[in-house]
């Protein structure tokens, strides 16, 4: 925790420490500003400050803070984003800080709501709601909303709080995942390289598809209606399906065509000259963005040959990108 009356930023002084969704949170003044208006600081440690770890942390913070940015500038109804910065390994996000109430106070459990108030209190929510959801070029979802998290400002508005509780499907929170994933199992779960990736798709395969020369949306979940060669048009579910309701391939794995395009470790790489011979992660000599792979419910069949590949930001997010996790043979 971080001492009353510290500097941090070379500017904002800590008033009092709190808690909330992205860290330590405290109150705090701006000492380069003559006005008496208190700020948010949310203060985001690590426990493992190694360079692997750091590198992912500082894209993760960053990737966030632009989202949260973004946001605050939507609507007046969540809190606005005035500074980000990372301090000796240490990051840092600083909000306006919102006076009112929040709704836990104003919701007596024991009281009944009328419906008109119900209707009144759930549209106000909604409203912050869209915002989000609608959010180009990428939508995202608010996953802590509760009743601490919404406060009622002077003016009547509601305000929702701590948006670092978004979560994205994108690489850098992927990756995030597996070192979580591998400090509880004691075991080592990673995201598979891309030659890994590819092998476990074709399983011993030569041909487009581990089905052979094509593929119908009976085998594969995709846009049914853009086949691949001789193929018939079929059905677009334009929703994913679980996994098991489709065919496996020879090793067993489901969906490693379409459903959801699947994040690999790579860097991109326009080509595999120089490409390490052992099937492990390339990232030397890389360009920018890293791969996906695999095509997905939303796309033709052609994207979801087991050789194609596309090149996406680590920090992108859509709502048909997924992932896989491979696990070390050494870890067992």
């Amino acid at each position: 925790m971080i001492s009353a009356g510290t500097i941090i930023g070379t500017r904002y002084e800590i008033i009092k420490s709190g808690t909330g969704e992205f860290g330590d949170t405290y109150l705090a003044k701006d000492t380069k500003l003559p006005s008496d208006h208190n700020y948010i600081v949310k203060h985001l440690h690590l426990e493992d400050n190694s360079p692997r770890v750091l590198d992912t942390a500082r894209q993760l913070f960053q990737a966030k803070a632009k989202i949260l940015s973004q946001l605050g500038k939507q609507s007046s109804q969540i809190p606005t984003l005035l500074a980000y910065f990372e301090e000796q390994g240490e990051f840092y996000l600083v909000e306006e800080y919102i006076e009112g109430n929040d709704l836990a106070g104003e919701i007596v459990v024991s009281e009944k709501l009328e419906e008109a108030e119900v209707i009144a209190l759930l549209k106000s929510i909604l409203e912050i709601l869209v915002v989000a959801h609608e959010l180009q070029p990428y939508p995202i979802i608010h996953q802590d909303i509760k009743p601490e998290n919404l406060i009622r400002r002077r003016d009547g508005k509601l305000v929702l709080l701590d948006f670092g509780a978004v979560r994205e499907i994108t690489q850098l929170a992927v990756r995030e995942f597996c070192q979580k994933l591998s400090q509880k199992t004691g075991k080592q779960y990673r995201l598979p390289s891309e030659a890994e990736w590819e092998y476990a798709c074709r399983a011993g395969t030569t041909t487009p598809f581990y089905f052979g020369e094509t593929i119908t949306p009976n085998l594969v979940n995709y846009n049914g209606n853009d086949p691949y060669g001789n193929a018939p048009k079929g059905l677009y579910r334009k929703e994913t399906t679980e996994m098991g309701i489709l065919p496996a391939n020879a090793f067993g794995l489901y969906d490693m065509h379409g459903n959801v395009w699947e994040w690999c470790s790579d860097r991109w790489h326009e080509n595999y000259t120089d490409a390490p011979a052992d099937g492990s992660s390339w990232q030397a000599g890389a360009g920018d963005g890293w791969v996906l792979r695999g095509g997905s419910l939303d796309y033709d069949a052609l994207n979801c040959r087991s050789a194609n590949r596309v090149r996406i930001s680590a920090a992108v997010y859509l709502w048909y990108y997924g992932f896989r996790v491979a696990l070390d043979a050494l870890s067992f």
